[in-house]
């Protein structure tokens, strides 16, 4: 996160909680957990010179003056960052331009080492948080420093209320909707941030955009990383990008397929989703050749339990495992490169928010 240093603290540096905060900041700005900006270069050079602070954290912030006009740029793009005041008796928000957001926080809540500690990126597994940082790493050139939990699934909610509750820790959250199709219901995972404002402390949520994060996984990647069983999942899917649904791989199940028990399942869903997916099937049916005929007569599956229609072939349980092992092989030029327009503003979109909480910088030696 960017910690901006507010002027009000140069003006009351007598004040212990004032003290004891750039302590604090200057501990994590050693260690690179979060980068310091002021817009008043006074200010930090205030810091800088204060015989009231240890010599140890006067020398960290000689430091981070002396290389303040190169974070200037970014200070005025990223899209989150948090503003340390002298006085204030809360934690808020506060809108920017530009769709940009500030936290303000009093110098008198940082008290501990927690508050400095780099940001919680929580998902529903370890692998969602690493494909978060790949999306962090094509929006900027900078270190991204977080701290991954993993929510296990509907473990996800209790975990970010927690962090919440607490006020002490940084958290940016990424849920899967688990949509089936535009404006669907969220699953039962999502279904309690639905009641959240998406900003509260120093914690923010984002609702993916798509059913899983790995349908917002680029088809070319997919691709890379393809065998015998994969490719044929690939080719449908590059099949539907060249067609008027091309929406509709942000919600079928790439994991696990789509069968024509599922099919119908989607049709008896609701009047919406059976329009939804009625509308895919008769644009993809002419590429299908295993569907029962009596099973669309009927709208209904035959054989539920063993059905053998295929509409889509699944990528497997650990296609995402399988992607960011390849990814972790390529450039950030190379990945942007296999990023393809329709899922690029998504990628942008959480890369850039990912990479505001989660900015960091490499340790300083003292």
């Amino acid at each position: 996160m960017l910690f901006v240093l507010d002027k009000s603290l140069a003006e009351n540096l007598e004040s212990p909680d004032v003290r004891e905060a750039l302590f604090y900041i200057a501990i994590g700005r050693r260690e690179g957990k979060h980068l310091i900006f002021s817009e008043d270069f006074k200010t930090m050079k205030a810091f800088a010179g204060h015989e009231g602070l240890a010599p140890y954290t006067r020398e960290i912030y000689q430091n981070v003056f002396n290389r303040l006009s190169t974070l200037k740029s970014f200070s005025e793009t990223v899209v989150r960052r948090v503003r340390v005041v002298a006085k204030h008796q809360d934690i808020f928000w506060r809108d920017m331009s530009g769709g940009k957001k500030e936290i303000i926080v009093s110098a008198s809540l940082i008290r501990d080492s927690s508050f400095i500690q780099p940001t919680i990126l929580l998902c529903e597994n370890q692998k969602d948080c690493e494909l978060c940082e790949i999306m962090a790493q094509t929006s900027m050139n900078g270190k991204i420093r977080s701290e991954h939990r993993s929510g296990g699934g509907s473990q996800i909610y209790p975990t970010y209320k927690e962090i919440q509750d607490r006020g002490n820790r940084f958290c940016l959250c990424f849920v899967d909707s688990d949509r089936k199709y535009p404006g669907c219901p969220l699953g039962t995972t999502a279904r309690p941030f639905e009641e959240m404002p998406k900003t509260s402390k120093l914690c923010e949520f984002e609702l993916i955009e798509a059913r899983e994060i790995e349908n917002l996984i680029p088809t070319a990647m997919f691709d890379k990383v393809s065998d015998p069983n994969r490719i044929r999942c690939v080719e449908f899917l590059e099949k539907i990008e060249r067609t008027t649904i091309a929406d509709a791989r942000r919600f079928v199940d790439l994991k696990n397929g789509l069968k024509g028990r599922d099919y119908f399942g989607l049709l008896s869903h609701n009047a919406d989703s059976a329009a939804y997916w009625k509308n895919f099937f008769n644009t993809v049916r002419s590429w299908i050749s295993n569907i029962s005929q009596s099973c669309l007569n009927n709208q209904i599956c035959a054989e539920s339990k063993n059905c053998t229609c295929i509409i889509i072939y699944g990528l497997g349980e650990h296609i995402l495992e399988a992607v960011i092992e390849m990814l972790n092989q390529q450039t950030t030029q190379k990945i942007s490169e296999m990023t393809d327009p329709a899922l690029k503003p998504y990628w942008q979109e959480y890369g850039k928010l990912i990479s505001a909480w989660c900015c960091g910088s490499n340790r300083i030696s003292t």
